[in-house]
């Protein structure tokens, strides 16, 4: 990324403490706790990107949805990676259960992105499949970034846990969120991959059928301030087409861009023994949005 973009567009954020959080982060977050400040100054010295170790929560009100890139990995590795990692430059000195236990710990990667489901994200990677996740990012944002070996080394991850079944069964007992989140996340990451495949532009959104048979939801791409068209289909047979533009508050805080005019209703109803049976794909690509 620093041969893509150069360290002077590239802040960074990674907690007090760490030497490699910017100076402007460390004033105007850890100083001045003013998110707005920093905005301004990153956009006053042409800063291209903000990246760190930081929940979604934190900055979600100075970057839209569509801006947000995040890589996900298999939660069991990372804890384990993690351990090992406070071990060697930390001091710790305490078992791989007791890490495990620690509440700062657990469901890690579910607690970063909370407030933003991952098929609204504007780009996500899987870390076990590195090269394909930078193919996805360039794509996603007309980046030229290089694939690099990344430090993940699952198997070394085995060896440290050969003799910890107390500490694997603990953690699959406290991380259900994160387990459960990533496998959503390998979900969608295929989708994505799949409309990277065949040329199309994926359609970050999704809908929902309320108890009177209405259809809503919310589309848009990254990179794009086109409203998308989407078809409401049930059991495969076209019902009705909306632009996805109509304004939500909703929509708006959640960091969605058009300024939250995202969402789309439909007039048809859908009966109750066929709301099972809905649909919406999106017109130009055939995507199908997820259902809430």
């Amino acid at each position: 990324m620093y041969k893509q973009f150069g360290e002077r567009r590239i802040c960074s954020d990674y907690e007090l403490k760490a030497p490699e959080t910017h100076k402007l982060v460390r004033h105007y977050i850890y100083e001045q706790a003013d998110v707005f400040g920093l905005k301004n100054q990153l956009e006053r010295e042409r800063f291209n990107v903000l990246v760190g170790h930081m929940p979604y929560r934190k900055y979600k009100d100075i970057f839209y949805a569509d801006a947000v890139f995040t890589v996900l990995r298999n939660p069991f590795d990372r804890v384990v990676s993690e351990f090992k990692h406070f071990k060697r430059h930390n001091g710790y000195t305490k078992s791989l259960l007791d890490f495990v236990k620690e509440r700062r710990n657990i469901n890690v990667q579910y607690r970063f992105l909370q407030g933003l489901p991952l098929h609204s994200i504007g780009c996500i990677g899987i870390s076990e499949d590195y090269d394909n996740s930078i193919r996805l990012l360039n794509a996603t944002y007309g980046w030229k970034l290089p694939a690099l070996a990344l430090n993940s080394a699952p198997e070394m991850q085995s060896l440290e846990t050969q003799d910890n079944g107390e500490a694997v069964s603990a953690f699959y007992e406290l991380n259900k969120q994160d387990v459960l989140l990533y496998e959503e996340a390998k979900v969608n990451y295929t989708l994505r991959l799949s409309c990277l495949s065949r040329n199309v532009s994926y359609t970050c959104g999704s809908f929902s059928v309320d108890e009177k048979g209405v259809v809503r939801g919310v589309a848009f791409r990254p990179n794009s301030a086109m409203p998308i068209k989407v078809k409401l289909c049930i059991d495969g047979e076209e019902k009705e087409s909306s632009l996805a533009k109509d304004y939500s508050a909703q929509a708006r805080l959640s960091g969605y861009p058009r300024m939250g005019h995202v969402c789309f209703t439909f007039g048809y109803r859908v009966p109750p023994d066929l709301i099972d049976k809905a649909t919406v794909e999106v017109v130009d690509s055939g995507q199908n949005l997820p259902k809430d």
